[in-house]
C-alpha cells in the first residue's frame, strides 16, 4: 500500500472579490501533489494553520465536520491505492473508466456518479469496445455524430465528450497514457442555455391552485414541492434528501452536488408551504411528469421542471433585492462565476422594461 500525506491547506494566491480563499484538501502519494476542492471559502483570520481547522466563523462546527468528512472520503479512496497501480497496464479503456468510477464513489454525489456511469453506456452502445490504442481525434467525431443522429442537444453532447477526456485526463495523469491522444480535438462548443424561470405572478398562480380542494393529490404534492424550492433554491436531489421534523428555524444541510455546506433560514413563506408538505418527494420522473399538469392547470405557458424552481429562487432572490454574494452560498455554488449568470437574467429584464417604458 501506498504511503500519502493528507492535509487541509487554506490557498493565499485564489482570492475572490471579497478577500476569501479557497481551502483545500492535499494529498501527497509517491512525491505526486493532488488537490481537491472542498467548497469551503475562508477569510484568512478564519483559518487556523497550526491545527488545520476553521476558526471565528458563525457555522465553524458545521463547517469543520465538513472538512473532516471530505478528509475521510479523500482518504478511503487513496486506500485503494493499489487500484490506480493495478490499472497502469490496462489495455482496455472501458474497464479503466469503471475502476475509476467506482473508485470514485465516495467523492462525488450519487447524481454524479449515475451520471458517469450512463455516459459510459452511451459509449458503449456508441463502439461496444474500446482500447486506449483505438482513441483519437476521428473516433471522437464519429462518437458526436452518433450522438447527433440520436437527437442529442448541443450541451449533452458536450456533456458527453468532457466525460471522454475526463478519463483521458486522468488516465495521463497516473502514466496509464504517456501522451494525449486527441490533443488536437476541437468537438462541439458549450452553449449557454437560456435559464427558464417564474415570474411572481405565476408563482401566484401555483399558490392560487392550491387553494382548489378537489385539485388530485400527486398535482397538490408536484406543487407544494416545487414552491418549496422557489422558496429555498435547493435541488431536486436536496429537496428529496429534506425532512422537515430535522429541522428547527434553519434548513442546514451539505449539497448533495458540491458538497457545500448551506443553512437556510425558514421564512413566512416557506414555513408556509413546510407546514402543508405531508409526503416525500417523488422520483424526478413522476415529479417532472405531475408539474407539466400544474402548468397546465395554473395557465403557465412554460415546460415546468423540478430545476425551474431553482431558477425562480435565484431570479426572484436578486430581483427582490437580495445580493450575489449571498445568493451564491444560498445556491451551494463553490465559484461566484456560477451565479452571476442570474445577474446577466435581471439585468436582461430592466433593459428589457426600460426599452418598453420608452419606446
Amino acid at each position: 500500500m501506498f504511503k500519502h500525506n493528507l492535509t487541509a491547506v487554506l490557498n493565499p494566491q485564489r482570492p475572490d472579490k471579497f478577500g476569501k480563499f479557497p481551502l483545500r484538501i492535499r494529498i501527497t502519494v509517491k512525491r505526486k501533489v493532488s488537490y481537491y476542492p472542498t467548497g469551503i471559502m475562508l477569510h484568512a483570520k478564519e483559518w487556523d494553520q497550526v491545527n488545520k481547522k476553521i476558526i471565528l466563523h458563525s457555522q465553524k462546527v458545521l463547517l469543520n465536520l465538513t472538512l473532516n468528512k471530505r478528509i475521510a472520503e479523500i482518504e478511503s479512496q487513496y486506500l485503494e491505492g493499489e487500484l490506480i497501480e493495478s490499472t497502469k497496464n490496462e489495455k482496455d479503456f472501458y474497464k479503466y473508466v469503471e475502476k475509476k468510477i467506482k473508485a470514485n464513489e465516495l467523492l462525488r454525489s450519487k447524481a454524479t456518479t449515475t451520471h458517469h456511469y450512463s455516459y459510459l453506456q452511451k459509449l458503449k452502445s456508441f463502439k461496444k469496445l474500446l482500447l486506449f490504442s483505438e482513441i483519437n481525434p476521428e473516433l471522437l467525431t464519429n462518437f458526436e455524430n452518433f450522438c447527433r443522429l440520436k437527437n442529442n442537444i448541443n450541451n449533452t453532447i458536450w456533456s458527453a465528450t468532457k466525460f471522454f477526456k475526463t478519463y483521458i485526463n486522468m488516465a495521463i495523469r497516473e502514466g496509464v497514457l504517456k501522451q494525449n491522444p486527441i490533443k488536437n480535438f476541437e468537438g462541439t462548443k458549450y452553449k449557454d442555455p437560456a435559464r427558464c424561470y417564474l415570474t411572481a405572478t405565476e408563482i401566484d398562480n401555483i399558490e392560487l391552485l392550491l387553494q382548489d380542494a378537489t385539485l388530485y393529490t400527486p398535482y397538490r404534492n408536484a406543487a407544494l414541492w416545487f414552491l418549496f424550492s422557489c422558496y429555498s433554491g435547493l435541488r431536486y436531489g436536496d429537496a428529496f434528501n429534506y425532512d422537515k421534523a430535522s429541522h428547527g428555524n434553519n434548513i442546514i444541510i451539505q449539497t448533495e452536488k458540491t458538497g457545500s455546506s448551506i443553512s437556510i433560514v425558514i421564512h413566512p413563506k416557506l414555513k408556509s408551504i413546510i407546514d402543508k408538505l405531508d409526503s416525500k418527494l417523488t422520483s424526478n420522473q413522476d415529479y417532472n411528469r405531475n408539474l407539466k399538469a400544474v402548468a397546465q392547470l395554473a395557465s403557465i405557458n412554460k415546460p415546468l421542471t423540478s430545476h425551474i424552481a431553482r431558477h425562480t429562487f435565484a431570479v426572484q432572490f436578486l430581483e427582490r433585492g437580495g445580493s450575489m454574494e449571498v445568493l451564491s452560498k444560498l445556491l451551494g455554488h463553490t465559484s461566484i462565476k456560477t451565479t452571476q449568470i442570474y445577474g446577466k437574467i435581471t439585468n436582461k429584464r430592466i433593459d428589457a422594461e426600460m426599452l418598453e417604458v420608452w419606446k
